[in-house]
């Protein structure tokens, strides 16, 4: 599955951008059908770099708007830093203990920070200290918005701010198994600031990258992201990073990946698994597509319950009939009267059919795509990269 020319050109442009190389782009290459896809991969001010030193005209309505983006990346980056650098002083203040991940870090590794785009800021915390938390982040013009599984989102004007009740969400079970909370990772750096080793973040940031992928997709930001971080740091044991990855089942994928990074960075040559990859992480955008988001919750959920069908029962029972102890959640008065229990289910069958019609519609469109891209045809794709889903959980 060989790359077409514009995924050459848009990996030409994003290396260009990273390394300042002077490099040929492909003939027949398109900048206006590059524009959006570079939008989608989240790599805009790369691009913007990557054309200046690829030749294409400063005067090419393309290459402005890419001045333009680049712009307001600088000064979105700047304010972002800005947050982030407040946020780490107040903690430290408060004596909160708390561990950057990520986009913070991987930010100041890059020629310059701008160059990275950052969604969010990602920042691991113990949830023991929540409540001084709580009472910081309000003096920097916070705003606490959800809560999820593993994350306690805070918004700003300039930056969203997630900070992780764990490094991996509980419901990726086998990643899971082997981080936990994440803080037996963790070393103190300065005040009550922690880091990972090298090597831990490198795993990391590597298991973070396979569980977007077969979640349903990364894009070229995170994969850029591990060819800078071993440029930035060249004296990381790989040896042990492989190690640790084979305890996760990911050393194969991981080995398949790295030589994706080193062949689009110019070392060695396409094979047909590297083209794979890059053809799917191509086509993913910055956080992959909905069908496959769609394709994939199916694919995990069968997994454990054996079937497609059968995940399609245990979805519709699981929307209707919540278990007692979330029920609790919902409905307080249960604590002491749970012989209401069935009433409560009763209403909320009324409940999800009346008001919960979109969250239906979801549900039935995620199995129509799972018919159309057989389960196991998804999961050949994940074998033939050397990635899997552990159900043995």
């Amino acid at each position: 599955m060989m790359m077409d020319v514009q995924q050459r050109g848009l990996l030409t442009l994003v290396r260009s951008g990273l390394t300042g190389e002077a490099l040929p782009l492909p003939e027949g290459f398109d900048s206006e059908r590059a524009y959006p896809e570079l939008v989608r991969h989240q790599v805009l001010a790369l691009g913007y770099l990557g054309a200046v030193n690829c030749g294409l005209s400063r005067k090419d309505p393309v290459v402005g708007k890419l001045f333009q983006a680049y712009c307001k990346s600088l000064d979105h980056s700047e304010k972002q830093q800005k947050l982030v650098e407040a946020i780490c002083a107040a903690f430290d203040r408060a004596g909160v203990d708390y561990m950057p991940l990520k986009g913070c870090n991987m930010k100041g590794l890059y020629p310059a920070p701008e160059l990275r785009a950052m969604g969010d800021a990602d920042i691991l915390i113990r949830v023991e200290q929540y409540d001084r938390i709580k009472s910081v982040l309000p003096e920097l013009g916070f705003v606490e918005k959800l809560e999820s599984d593993h994350e306690l989102v805070w918004r700003h004007s300039d930056l969203m701010l997630e900070l992780h009740k764990r490094l991996i969400p509980s419901y990726n079970k086998d990643y899971y198994r082997y981080f936990g909370d994440g803080w037996q990772l963790a070393t103190i750096n300065s005040g009550t600031r922690w880091a990972m080793k090298r090597e831990d973040e490198l795993v990391y940031l590597f298991t973070h990258f396979a569980k977007h992928y077969r979640d349903g997709g990364i894009g070229l930001r995170h994969l850029a992201d591990l060819w800078v971080f071993l440029r930035a740091y060249p004296e990381v044991d790989t040896n042990h990073v492989r190690s640790e990855l084979e305890t996760l089942q990911l050393v194969e994928f991981y080995d398949n990946v790295m030589k994706t990074v080193k062949v689009w960075f110019g070392e060695g040559e396409w094979d047909e698994v590297s083209c794979f990859i890059m053809n799917r992480i191509c086509g993913s955008g910055a956080y992959g597509t909905r069908e496959d988001h769609d394709v994939s919750a199916v694919v995990r959920e069968a997994g454990t319950t054996g079937t497609i069908a059968g995940t399609r029962r245990t979805r519709a029972l699981r929307m209707v009939f919540l278990p007692y102890a979330e029920m609790k959640k919902k409905h307080p008065s249960l604590d002491k009267l749970p012989v209401l229990l069935p009433v409560f289910w009763v209403a909320r069958i009324f409940k999800v059919l009346l008001f919960r019609r979109d969250q239906l519609k979801r549900t039935t469109h995620q199995f129509r795509t799972a018919s159309t891209r057989a389960a196991s045809q998804y999961r050949q794709e994940l074998d033939y990269v050397g990635l899997k889903f552990d159900f043995e959980e």
